[in-house]
Protein backbone atom coordinates (compact mmCIF):
# COMPACT_ATOMS: atom_id res chain seq x y z
CA UNK A 1 0.00 0.00 0.00
CA UNK A 2 1.15 3.55 -0.26
CA UNK A 3 2.74 5.40 2.21
CA UNK A 4 -0.21 7.60 4.25
CA UNK A 5 0.87 11.56 3.72
CA UNK A 6 0.88 11.98 7.29
CA UNK A 7 3.29 9.47 7.90
CA UNK A 8 6.88 10.74 9.49
CA UNK A 9 8.26 7.51 8.13
CA UNK A 10 7.77 4.09 6.69
CA UNK A 11 9.77 0.70 7.56
CA UNK A 12 9.31 -1.97 5.51
CA UNK A 13 9.22 -4.90 8.42
CA UNK A 14 7.90 -7.81 6.08
CA UNK A 15 6.06 -8.59 2.94
CA UNK A 16 3.60 -10.00 4.19
CA UNK A 17 1.95 -9.88 7.44
CA UNK A 18 3.50 -7.30 10.57
CA UNK A 19 2.14 -8.68 13.92
CA UNK A 20 4.11 -6.53 16.78
CA UNK A 21 6.56 -4.10 18.03
CA UNK A 22 9.09 -3.42 20.56
CA UNK A 23 11.34 -0.79 21.28
CA UNK A 24 14.55 -1.43 22.72
CA UNK A 25 16.06 1.74 23.50
CA UNK A 26 14.74 5.37 24.12
CA UNK A 27 12.62 5.55 20.94
CA UNK A 28 15.50 5.06 18.47
CA UNK A 29 15.89 1.00 17.87
CA UNK A 30 12.52 -1.10 17.38
CA UNK A 31 11.79 -4.67 16.40
CA UNK A 32 8.75 -5.69 14.49
CA UNK A 33 7.68 -9.36 14.05
CA UNK A 34 5.64 -11.74 11.48
CA UNK A 35 5.56 -13.57 8.84
CA UNK A 36 8.72 -15.98 7.80
CA UNK A 37 8.69 -14.86 4.89
CA UNK A 38 12.28 -15.11 3.39
CA UNK A 39 12.22 -11.02 3.53
CA UNK A 40 16.16 -11.07 6.11
CA UNK A 41 18.85 -8.87 4.70
CA UNK A 42 22.20 -9.54 3.40
CA UNK A 43 25.23 -9.65 5.59
CA UNK A 44 24.56 -5.70 6.45
CA UNK A 45 22.08 -7.10 8.82
CA UNK A 46 24.07 -9.86 10.03
CA UNK A 47 24.40 -8.24 13.64
CA UNK A 48 23.38 -6.04 16.38
CA UNK A 49 25.41 -4.29 19.15
CA UNK A 50 22.89 -1.70 20.66
CA UNK A 51 23.79 0.13 23.67
CA UNK A 52 22.57 -2.58 26.30
CA UNK A 53 23.04 -5.47 24.58
CA UNK A 54 23.00 -9.22 26.18
CA UNK A 55 25.69 -10.23 28.61
CA UNK A 56 25.05 -13.76 29.26
CA UNK A 57 28.24 -14.91 27.35
CA UNK A 58 28.02 -18.27 29.96
CA UNK A 59 24.32 -18.80 29.04
CA UNK A 60 24.98 -21.49 25.67
CA UNK A 61 23.40 -21.09 22.82
CA UNK A 62 20.35 -23.89 21.90
CA UNK A 63 20.37 -25.95 19.22
CA UNK A 64 19.21 -24.60 16.17
CA UNK A 65 15.80 -23.87 15.05
CA UNK A 66 14.49 -26.97 12.15
CA UNK A 67 16.41 -26.48 9.05
CA UNK A 68 14.47 -23.59 6.56
CA UNK A 69 13.15 -21.78 9.81
CA UNK A 70 13.50 -17.94 7.92
CA UNK A 71 13.60 -14.99 10.25
CA UNK A 72 10.41 -13.62 11.51
CA UNK A 73 11.75 -10.38 13.31
CA UNK A 74 13.56 -7.34 12.05
CA UNK A 75 15.28 -4.67 14.12
CA UNK A 76 15.30 -0.77 12.73
CA UNK A 77 17.37 2.13 14.16
CA UNK A 78 16.02 5.07 13.27
CA UNK A 79 19.06 6.76 13.98
CA UNK A 80 20.94 4.65 10.39
CA UNK A 81 21.14 6.32 7.48
CA UNK A 82 17.76 5.76 5.14
CA UNK A 83 19.05 2.47 2.94
CA UNK A 84 20.62 0.58 6.50
CA UNK A 85 17.64 1.29 8.97
CA UNK A 86 17.53 -2.41 9.25
CA UNK A 87 20.36 -2.92 11.19
CA UNK A 88 19.49 -7.53 12.14
CA UNK A 89 17.10 -9.68 11.38
CA UNK A 90 15.80 -12.93 13.98
CA UNK A 91 15.34 -16.26 13.90
CA UNK A 92 13.40 -17.04 17.57
CA UNK A 93 10.29 -19.12 16.89
CA UNK A 94 9.19 -21.74 14.55
CA UNK A 95 7.17 -20.09 11.45
CA UNK A 96 6.07 -16.77 11.78
CA UNK A 97 6.38 -14.96 14.92
CA UNK A 98 2.83 -13.28 16.22
CA UNK A 99 3.95 -11.43 19.05
CA UNK A 100 7.40 -9.81 20.55
CA UNK A 101 8.73 -8.11 24.03
CA UNK A 102 11.77 -6.55 25.06
CA UNK A 103 13.54 -8.12 27.95
CA UNK A 104 14.56 -5.50 30.72
CA UNK A 105 17.34 -2.98 30.01
CA UNK A 106 17.14 -3.64 26.15
CA UNK A 107 18.94 -6.72 26.62
CA UNK A 108 17.07 -9.45 24.53
CA UNK A 109 14.23 -10.01 22.38
CA UNK A 110 11.49 -12.31 23.82
CA UNK A 111 9.44 -13.48 20.71
CA UNK A 112 6.24 -15.62 20.94
CA UNK A 113 5.30 -17.66 17.42
CA UNK A 114 1.95 -18.24 15.72
CA UNK A 115 2.44 -22.35 16.24
CA UNK A 116 2.63 -21.61 19.79
CA UNK A 117 6.44 -21.75 20.78
CA UNK A 118 8.42 -19.01 22.60
CA UNK A 119 12.07 -18.00 22.02
CA UNK A 120 14.37 -15.38 23.93
CA UNK A 121 16.83 -14.12 21.41
CA UNK A 122 20.51 -12.97 22.69
CA UNK A 123 20.77 -9.59 20.38
CA UNK A 124 24.18 -8.97 21.56
CA UNK A 125 25.84 -12.71 20.34
CA UNK A 126 22.67 -12.94 17.82
CA UNK A 127 21.66 -16.07 18.91
CA UNK A 128 18.71 -18.12 20.37
CA UNK A 129 19.65 -18.85 23.99
CA UNK A 130 16.13 -20.27 25.26
CA UNK A 131 13.43 -21.72 23.02
CA UNK A 132 10.47 -23.77 24.25
CA UNK A 133 8.48 -25.60 21.47
CA UNK A 134 4.69 -25.62 20.89
CA UNK A 135 2.59 -28.37 22.78
CA UNK A 136 1.64 -29.05 26.29
CA UNK A 137 4.36 -27.21 27.86
CA UNK A 138 4.45 -24.07 25.95
CA UNK A 139 0.96 -23.00 23.97
CA UNK A 140 -0.64 -25.38 21.84
CA UNK A 141 -1.88 -22.56 19.32
CA UNK A 142 -0.34 -19.72 18.14
CA UNK A 143 1.00 -16.84 20.92
CA UNK A 144 -1.25 -13.86 20.77
CA UNK A 145 0.07 -11.14 23.36
CA UNK A 146 3.20 -11.01 25.83
CA UNK A 147 3.85 -8.30 28.05
CA UNK A 148 6.92 -7.77 30.66
CA UNK A 149 6.23 -7.55 34.62
CA UNK A 150 7.39 -4.05 35.49
CA UNK A 151 10.14 -5.80 37.90
CA UNK A 152 11.33 -7.35 35.22
CA UNK A 153 11.54 -11.04 36.52
CA UNK A 154 9.29 -12.59 34.23
CA UNK A 155 6.91 -12.63 31.14
CA UNK A 156 3.38 -13.57 30.68
CA UNK A 157 2.75 -14.62 27.32
CA UNK A 158 -1.18 -15.14 26.54
CA UNK A 159 -1.90 -17.88 23.29
CA UNK A 160 -4.82 -18.81 21.06
CA UNK A 161 -5.22 -22.28 22.99
CA UNK A 162 -7.02 -19.69 25.80
CA UNK A 163 -4.36 -20.24 28.38
CA UNK A 164 -1.86 -17.79 29.90
CA UNK A 165 1.69 -18.62 31.31
CA UNK A 166 4.37 -17.17 32.90
CA UNK A 167 8.03 -16.98 32.42
CA UNK A 168 11.24 -16.41 34.31
CA UNK A 169 13.62 -13.77 32.84
CA UNK A 170 15.77 -14.13 31.71
CA UNK A 171 15.64 -18.44 31.98
CA UNK A 172 12.54 -18.17 30.16
CA UNK A 173 11.56 -21.18 32.85
CA UNK A 174 7.64 -21.97 33.72
CA UNK A 175 7.02 -20.38 36.59
CA UNK A 176 3.15 -20.71 36.11
CA UNK A 177 0.06 -21.12 34.24
CA UNK A 178 -3.68 -20.18 33.95
CA UNK A 179 -5.19 -23.13 31.81
CA UNK A 180 -8.31 -22.21 29.45
CA UNK A 181 -8.62 -18.75 30.89
CA UNK A 182 -10.33 -17.99 27.50
CA UNK A 183 -11.31 -21.03 26.17
CA UNK A 184 -14.83 -22.32 25.26
CA UNK A 185 -15.52 -26.06 24.32
CA UNK A 186 -16.44 -26.26 20.85
CA UNK A 187 -18.25 -29.36 18.88
CA UNK A 188 -14.75 -29.96 17.16
CA UNK A 189 -12.18 -29.64 20.14
CA UNK A 190 -14.59 -31.86 21.80
CA UNK A 191 -14.89 -34.59 18.42
CA UNK A 192 -10.58 -34.48 19.09
CA UNK A 193 -10.60 -35.08 22.67
CA UNK A 194 -9.13 -32.15 23.02
CA UNK A 195 -11.07 -31.16 26.17
CA UNK A 196 -11.32 -27.23 26.31
CA UNK A 197 -10.61 -25.87 23.00
CA UNK A 198 -9.91 -21.52 22.05
CA UNK A 199 -12.06 -19.86 19.48
CA UNK A 200 -10.00 -16.72 19.65
CA UNK A 201 -7.94 -17.15 22.86
CA UNK A 202 -6.02 -14.05 24.60
CA UNK A 203 -5.96 -11.56 23.14
CA UNK A 204 -4.34 -8.61 25.06
CA UNK A 205 -2.12 -8.50 28.13
CA UNK A 206 -0.98 -5.82 31.07
CA UNK A 207 1.10 -6.55 33.87
CA UNK A 208 1.02 -3.70 36.16
CA UNK A 209 2.44 -3.20 39.80
CA UNK A 210 -0.52 -5.05 41.47
CA UNK A 211 -2.65 -6.78 38.45
CA UNK A 212 -2.44 -9.11 35.62
CA UNK A 213 -5.32 -7.64 33.25
CA UNK A 214 -5.95 -10.06 30.27
CA UNK A 215 -8.56 -9.51 27.22
CA UNK A 216 -9.96 -12.47 24.97
CA UNK A 217 -12.42 -14.59 24.20
CA UNK A 218 -16.30 -13.26 24.49
CA UNK A 219 -15.06 -9.63 24.91
CA UNK A 220 -14.36 -10.03 28.41
CA UNK A 221 -11.33 -8.21 30.62
CA UNK A 222 -9.62 -10.35 33.87
CA UNK A 223 -8.16 -8.23 35.96
CA UNK A 224 -5.77 -11.21 38.24
CA UNK A 225 -4.03 -10.57 41.53
CA UNK A 226 -0.43 -10.52 41.80
CA UNK A 227 -0.44 -12.80 44.31
CA UNK A 228 -1.53 -15.47 41.77
CA UNK A 229 2.23 -15.35 40.53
Amino acid sequence: SERPETALAAFRGHTRKSSGIAFLDAGNVFAVSGSSDGSALGSEAASYGGPSALRHAEIPAVPPLPRGSLPSVRVFDMRASHRARCVATVSATVGSASAIACAPGDRALIVGGSRGDLGLFDLRAMCLVHHHGAGKDCHTRGIRALTVDPSGSFVASGGGDGSVRLWGVPSLKDIGSLPGLFAERTFVGHKLGDGMVSRAGVTGLVLTDDSLFASGTGGFVYALPKRWV
